[in-house]
Order: structure tokens, then sequence, then C-alpha cells
């Protein structure tokens, strides 16, 4: 038998099949006792989609500095990828002030601003930083790839559990 992360690494590593897309193969068994008798199979087919794994102790990373931390990427907070190129996270943002995605702690990598269009970033370095319509929490999804990102302000975070006033009962 094999397990799902075996089978995950010989499809990613030995076989080069493409992370989280889907895949086609054509399978067989060879059987043999003894090394002899041997027996083959019919061909099967199977459809398989492999899952880029990421080290825990270095995720994708990208930095949001901006005018409500002093514009320092290496103090800035930073949001996760749950791929190469998607990531998602929660950063408290003040209102009136821009910010900007990065792809490193400085500004010598690549650095994401306002394209001008809602929603659609720019690689140019000079452009100006997007900005939050007024202070709270906000879940960022950007898109490096596509240069897309979504921002909504988080109205309320809640905690359930035995740890609680309300234990599972309310948050």
């Amino acid at each position: 038998s094999i397990s799902v992360e075996e089978l995950n690494k010989k499809l990613l590593q030995e076989l080069s099949v493409t992370p989280n897309e889907e895949a086609s193969l054509e399978l067989r068994v060879l059987s043999s006792i003894n090394n002899q008798y041997t027996e083959v199979s019919p061909v099967i087919s199977i459809r398989v989609t492999p899952l880029k794994l990421f080290d825990a102790a270095n995720p994708p990373t990208l930095w949001v500095p901006g005018g409500y931390q002093g514009w320092n990427p290496a103090a800035a907070p930073v949001i996760y990828g749950i791929s190469d190129t998607e990531f998602e996270g929660y950063v408290y943002i003040q209102e009136g002030t821009g910010f900007k995605f990065t792809s490193h702690s400085d500004w010598d990598h690549i650095n994401y601003g306002d394209s001008g269009t809602p929603g659609i970033l720019t690689t140019d370095g000079l452009a100006n930083g997007m900005s939050a319509p007024e202070a709270g929490y906000y879940q960022f999804k950007v898109n490096i790839e596509a240069l897309t990102y979504e921002m909504y302000r988080v109205g309320s975070f809640g905690m359930i559990g035995t740890a609680t006033p309300g234990n599972w009962d309310s948050s």
C-alpha cells in the first residue's frame, strides 16, 4: 500500500506532474512469484491532482507595508500563501493610509501597487498604493499571477469553546 503523501511526492518528484492541476495517468500492475510466472494487468486510466506541499516553517509570504506602519516592509504584517501565487490573510489598516504588497521584506523586489482599476494590481514600483475606505481589520485575497486583489472589512471576530464564558453555546 501507499499513503496519500507518498503518492503525492511520487507524482510531483518522480513523474513531474504539475502541482494543483488534474492529470491523466495510465497504470498497470506487474506481478511475479520468485521472479517467475510474471503477469501484467491491463492498462487502466486514472485522473489525479497532486497538491503542492509547503514547508510549514517557511510558507510563501507577501508583506503589506503602508502608511499605517511607516512604509517599512521589514516591519510590515504578512499574509501567507495558499499556493505559490495566491495569498490570504488579515491586516489592520487605518483609514486614509495607503498600502502595497511586496514579495520580500524590502523594496528591492516586486512591489504590487494600485493599477488605477479597483481590484487590479500593477508591478510598477512607482505606482501609488491602495487605501482602505475606513479603519479596521481587512481580509485580503491576493493573486500575484493574475495581479488581482480583494479586500473585505471584517466587522468582528468571535471565539467559541471551553476557554470562553459562553462555552460551546455562543461566541
